[in-house]
């Protein structure tokens, strides 16, 4: 059994089945229109530490684009 296995990923993170790591968001209702989008997802690290270490900015940055 691997590592990153046998820790539990934060909300929002999924590890695709080769390994990487993916930030995954569904768009609020009122931006939908707006983005076109229902869900955005963003690629963000290839082994855990890479990923947690760049998930506190991602998360931020997207937190405040979706409070505009």
């Amino acid at each position: 059994m691997s590592e990153n296995m046998l820790q539990k990923l934060p909300r929002y993170v999924l590890q695709r089945a080769y390994g990487s790591y993916r930030y995954k968001r569904n768009v609020p209702a009122g931006l939908r229109p707006l983005l076109q989008k229902s869900t955005i997802y963003c690629q963000f690290g290839n082994s855990y530490n890479e990923a947690m270490g760049e998930l506190p900015l991602l998360h931020s940055r997207i937190e405040t684009f979706f409070d505009y």
